[in-house]
């Protein structure tokens, strides 16, 4: 606390603006390791600057002062400067009795701001109010035009592509969008993403989708591998790599490499959570600290850039004079806002702000948007082999018997015969290609084919009972044992209705680029046969339609030993008429009870009530297959991932993920009772406050901040710090904002 105060105002601190014009062909807007070209420009005065949170952290405004003797014109000072100048704001050292350099000195100031002025404002009236001419520029922090900048625009995933002798061992593919856990682990096994000029960070290149050996991103290495990125390219990457370095706080460097290294930090509780593992995020097409935000924000983590004094930082390392903090949002250091109490009286106005150091708290809790239960709503997918039906009537055949069927297609088809209905080119064959073609189940019971035997043709008339094929009805069967293990009571049921067979989901078809597989039998079901031939899915029934000219000309040797059918009997055609003609479908089904979580209301909610939310989440999926089709089914049920697994191998873990985790990090981050506040403070504590602090309570007064009930210590944290240096002689004339937000703990949701 300052000390000793006199009633004697106190000189405003004073700022000193430098501007350069950037270099043609530079890569960045800013090196930072060339200090020289900056001038001092009087006639521009910094009115104050804002550093936020996120991935454009900075914004400074100023005003264009005629000095004396010059041009007073508005158009002088529009057209003194170009969009691309560069600007720099340096703070005097605080005059206050604290103060121990020599104010007076320039070498003694510190950089509190450096960007590109972008933003020139032109504000112009009639001849008779030329006084009210004014040009106030606007400038943004370098970071935000970085961001935006071709060498750190992510244009597709960096892979890995070959061993560490490879000259172009880790590329940047457009072929590959970048992607984190698309549904499958995606992330190369060994950290092959390294700077060659520094390897303090190790990170992880992608790998593709189907990759067998791929691994789930998590928060830990995805960051590493965007932090490496943007600080120092791709390395050995064709375009060259960056030789541009940034300042990165060494606890988070610490903690990054902890995986590695084994070793252990400070402040654990700033990184609680990076080995989480990530839930999809498409970075592609983004700037690389616009990916790094979205990361961040989604795991619950705070993206804070601050300006770095050059003097603070070896020149030979640093070349980016700023700095970039990553942690856990709710993990800052505690501070307080300090009134002095009640009744109090002061000389002057400026010690009123000195004493009580804030000068004005605005803030309201609020609980209308407290939601502490989220009831997570997924989909399930079923995938087997389904034995197919005839969608067709009998009396659609024609009846040519088939001893009669010729090789070859007459010129001229009498009408209803087998070559004008039911080859391809006839013509009637619009009308009746449905024969020996289209298979599949009816689900709602509304069609019977008018078969009577074989019983493998016969529909049921009450629909298909896919409960009962797939084993669901047994009470042990594994896939309602799980629901039941995770809390879901209600079994699996499919209700009267069209149904769609889906492609096969679980990881290892998508490897192998499997869609479907079609199986067929030629002797009445006794044996089967994979054939990987051309077909369409139906959209009106679970089903199937087969691409062949002609039946009566093919059977399985014609597809596996690439010969005709020299036996019409012995044809698909004749077996079909014979009743041995079967077929299978190996795909997925989905149910109409999903997968499902609910995540209750905790005690830490910032409510007494359970306030709900519906939470449906199409792209989390829980996939049980049955790789044995020749056991019973409720013996056979294998769940290859889903929440409560977390790899593609269809071993159970322990670690719950999916919609499970879905849930409960929307709960997480909405139960708390919102308490944004702003508070404006004295000009002097320039550097006691810090994006991501938290502001426990209001001493002087019995005002709590926290924004529960349950955990005293949740408090809203500094997303925000807006410093304004205003106009008069004094520093009560100057203030900095302070913004506050709600932290959120688990993550973004979904």
């Amino acid at each position: 606390m300052i000390k000793n105060l006199s009633s004697r105002n106190t000189p405003p601190v004073r700022t000193l603006v430098y501007t350069r014009r950037s270099k043609a062909g530079a890569a960045l807007p800013i090196d930072g390791a060339d200090d020289s070209g900056w001038v001092l420009d009087e006639n521009l005065r910094c009115d104050g600057w804002s550093w936020v949170m996120g991935a454009k952290p900075g914004v400074a405004k100023f005003t264009y002062v005629t000095l004396t003797g010059e041009d007073a014109s508005f158009e002088v000072g529009l057209n003194k400067y170009t969009l691309d100048d560069q600007i720099k704001v340096t703070l005097l050292p605080i005059e206050d009795e604290l103060a121990e350099a020599d104010p007076q000195d320039p070498a003694n100031a510190r950089t509190v701001f450096i960007g590109v002025l972008a933003r020139p404002t032109i504000d112009v009236q009639a001849d008779g109010q030329r006084e009210a001419e004014r040009t106030p520029p606007t400038a943004f922090a370098m970071p935000q035009l970085e961001d935006t900048l071709s060498c750190h625009l992510i244009k597709g995933r960096w892979v890995y592509t070959g061993d560490d002798t490879d000259p172009l061992r880790v590329i940047e593919t457009p072929s590959f969008p970048a992607v984190f856990n698309p549904g499958v682990p995606n992330m190369h096994a060994q950290p092959k993403l390294k700077s060659a000029n520094n390897e303090l960070l190790s990170a992880h290149a992608f790998t593709y989708d189907t990759d067998p050996a791929g691994e789930w991103w998590t928060y830990r290495t995805a960051i590493a591998a965007l932090l490496t990125v943007f600080y120092f390219g791709v390395a050995n990457d064709a375009r060259g790599e960056l030789p541009y370095w940034c300042d990165i706080l060494n606890a988070l460097v610490d903690e990054l490499n902890k995986g590695i290294t084994g070793e252990t930090i400070a402040r654990p509780d700033e990184y609680v959570g990076l080995d989480a593992r990530l839930p999809e995020i498409d970075v592609t097409g983004m700037g690389a600290l616009s990916a790094l935000e979205r990361v961040c924000m989604v795991g619950g983590f705070g993206l804070y850039i601050e300006p770095l004094t050059k003097a603070e930082a070896d020149a030979d390392f640093l070349q980016r004079p700023y700095v970039i903090r990553i942690n856990r949002r709710g993990a800052g250091d505690v501070k307080y806002f300090d009134l002095d109490k009640r009744g109090t009286t002061y000389a002057t106005a400026e010690q009123t702000t000195r004493r009580n150091r804030i000068n004005k708290i605005v803030g309201q809790r609020d609980g209308t948007s407290i939601v502490n239960e989220v009831y997570g709503r997924g989909r399930l997918f079923l995938e087997d082999v389904f034995d197919l039906k005839p969608l067709w009537k009998p009396t659609d055949i024609a009846a040519t018997p088939i001893d009669d069927l010729a090789k070859e297609m007459p010129l001229e088809p009498a009408a209803d015969s087998y070559w004008s209905r039911h080859v391809k080119g006839g013509a009637q064959f619009d009308t009746y290609q449905h024969v020996g073609r289209r298979w599949g189940l009816v689900g709602e019971g509304d069609f019977d084919g008018g078969y009577t035997t074989p019983d493998d043709y016969v529909h049921d008339t009450d629909g298909f009972n896919w409960r009962a094929h797939l084993g669901l009805a047994f009470e042990n069967n594994p896939i309602n044992a799980a629901r039941r293990a995770a809390g879901v009571t209600d079994e699996v049921y499919f209700m009267k209705r069209p149904r769609k067979a889906l492609p096969l989901r679980a990881p290892l078809w998508r490897r192998q680029n499997t869609r479907f597989m079609l199986f067929i039998s030629e002797d009445g079901g006794d044996n089967y046969t994979y054939l990987p031939i051309k077909f369409a899915v139906l959209e009106e029934y679970f089903g199937l339609m087969l691409a062949i000219k002609d039946l009566s000309e093919v059977n399985i040797d014609t597809f596996s030993r690439d010969v005709a059918a020299k036996d019409v009997a012995r044809s698909w055609w004749g077996l079909i008429d014979s009743g041995d003609l079967r077929v299978r479908l190996g795909c997925a089904v989905e149910p109409d009870v999903a997968a499902r979580y609910d995540a209750k209301r905790q005690a830490s909610s910032g409510s007494t009530y359970a306030r709900g939310q519906l939470m449906v989440l199409p792209k989390h999926e829980e996939v049980w297959t049955r790789p044995n089709h020749n056991l019973p089914a409720y013996m056979n049920w294998v769940r290859d991932f889903g929440y409560g697994t977390v790899d593609a191998s269809g071993e159970q873990a322990n670690v719950t993920t999916g919609v499970q985790e879905a849930a409960e990090r929307r709960r997480d981050k909405l139960e708390d009772a919102a308490f944004p506040v702003t508070a404006t403070t004295f000009i002097m504590d320039m550097d006691q406050w810090r994006l991501g602090d938290r502001i426990a309570s209001i001493r002087g007064r019995d005002v709590s901040l926290a924004v529960n009930a349950g955990r005293a210590s949740v408090y809203p944290n500094v997303v925000g710090l807006h410093v304004s240096l205003g106009s008069g002689s004094a520093t009560s004339n100057q203030s900095i904002r302070i913004d506050l937000d709600v932290p959120s703990f688990v993550g973004g949701g979904n």
